[in-house]
């Protein structure tokens, strides 16, 4: 029986690299902007079961840089569910992989539009805390089937 996602966070896992940054070397806003409408889409398509579109962003707040070097964390979370349309709360936070250090950089909110679909969109369930999600990593998404890792405490572990 598949898993329920609906109520889970959806989160992706990235490392800002040198082509990912300006001449600052902080991460580019549009790419932190895609980084967060990728993981508003994913909510939203684990939810709905549907083809979404992204209708609209908005209040997008850059607080803090995300430099060169840093892990950035992109959580998405449904905060809202109508008929046809649904909004995902994203959050993206930088973490310096050494010190452990995270800091807040981006916040926003998008409109997702299921489209093509019949009926209406399922209505939100019992949220998930945070911690108790199960995040979705990049290495997940581009060798489906072919990673042994499943929690981070393994990776520590995997490399101590």
């Amino acid at each position: 029986m598949p898993q329920d996602y609906r109520s889970t966070p959806t989160q992706l896992i990235d490392m800002v690299f040198p082509g990912d940054a300006n001449h600052h070397g902080t991460l580019f806003g549009g790419v932190a902007l895609a980084h967060m409408d990728k993981v508003a889409f994913l909510a939203a398509s684990r939810h709905g079961r549907a083809a979404f579109v992204t209708a609209s962003s908005e209040k997008i707040d850059f607080a803090a840089p995300a430099r060169i070097g840093d892990m950035v964390e992109v959580t998405g979370r449904i905060v809202r569910v109508g008929r046809k349309s649904l909004d995902v709360e994203v959050e993206l936070i930088a973490e310096a992989p050494v010190s452990g250090e995270r800091r807040l950089c981006t916040r926003g909110r998008f409109t997702l539009v299921a489209v093509g679909s019949e009926g209406p969109l399922p209505p939100m369930g019992e949220t998930v805390p945070h911690d108790a999600a199960q995040p979705l990593r990049m290495v997940e998404m581009i060798f489906p089937n072919q990673t042994t890792i499943t929690a981070p405490s393994m990776v520590a572990m995997r490399f101590a």
